[in-house]
């Protein structure tokens, strides 16, 4: 099940890249292209090499380098599908390095590169700053009661969108034995250096059209991700006719909601019941102090 569960989701398929890729201008100057291009010095490897968690293994590097085996974390407590279980990848620290050789090259023309929309991800920027964005907006949609002229705003959810972009070689570790190999088109590992930078690169430039639904198609179509109209929201203004509201809301295929839910991990509107809605915060932070307990353990404490 694992094997035809990651082979699907892994496995890429084809697009019609060339609409949507060809309204994006040429971004990175000639200076910079060459800078990404130079070959790797000394100087470099010894800087990734060092950003190195001290426990990782050196390793070796093979043509095997790409053969990653990786093991099932459940994402909640009692996991009835696969859907609920986490992958996580468990790459040798030679091949981490060369990532970082790559993330390091790509940091420091990003910020030139990539819109100021996106804010995670970049040097210089806070992921917070959209998120607080995002709580003005819906505020100022709750309160909008007048005029003839409805509004509305799009959370746009996007389905598996790290595991969506193209990489090589991996197998399954379920229960300690391999399942495998699957042979994948696509993804990203989370959590990798160089794995934020290549999304918002393939995310970052067709947002510019007017219209919101070619934007999605092309979006989709150019990057391979797929938005996951189940999980997306759209939430109107007061002052927006009940007959407008369903007829917006079948065309799109995503579905009203009052502005409740969060967005970037934070609410997406906050009531009259502010305990009610920074719960969540003190329950994290619970949490994390009941972490703390096992921290002067060794590792072979923790076992």
């Amino acid at each position: 099940m694992a094997k035809a569960y990651f082979n699907q989701l892994f496995e890429a398929k084809e697009g019609a890249h060339e609409p949507g890729l060809s309204i994006i201008q040429p971004r990175v100057a000639n200076k910079d292209n060459e800078r990404l291009l130079a070959p790797i010095t000394k100087e470099e490897l010894h800087k990734a090499l060092l950003q190195m968690h001290s426990d990782k293994s050196p390793g070796y590097f093979l043509s095997s380098l790409n053969d990653t085996n990786i093991c099932l974390i459940p994402k909640c407590e009692n996991p009835n599908n696969m859907k609920d279980l986490r992958p996580i990848s468990m790459c040798n620290v030679v091949y981490k390095m060369v990532v970082q050789l790559l993330a390091n090259k790509l940091r420091g023309c990003l910020s030139k590169r990539v819109s100021e929309e996106q804010s995670a991800f970049v040097v210089g920027r806070s992921i917070l700053e959209n998120a607080l964005i995002a709580i003005e907006i819906i505020h100022a949609r709750k309160r909008k009661t007048r005029g003839n002229k409805g509004e509305l705003t799009l959370k746009i959810n996007i389905s598996k969108a790290y595991d969506r972009v193209d990489w090589t070689f991996l197998r399954v570790l379920v229960n300690s034995d391999r399942v495998g190999p699957i042979q994948p088109g696509r993804g990203l590992r989370q959590r990798d250096p160089l794995s934020p930078y290549l999304f918002i690169l393939v995310a970052g430039h067709i947002t510019e059209a007017n219209h919101i639904m070619e934007i999605l198609r092309l979006y989709a179509e150019a990057s391979g991700q797929e938005i996951n109209m189940n999980k997306s929201e759209v939430f109107f203004s007061r002052n927006t006719s009940r007959p407008a509201q369903e007829d917006l809301s079948r065309i799109t295929g995503i579905h009203h909601v009052l502005g409740t839910g969060t967005y970037l991990g934070l609410p997406s509107m906050v009531g009259r019941s502010k305990k009610e809605t920074f719960t969540y915060i003190k329950d994290c932070v619970w949490k994390r102090i009941n972490s703390w307990r096992g921290r002067p353990l060794s590792k072979a404490g923790k076992e």
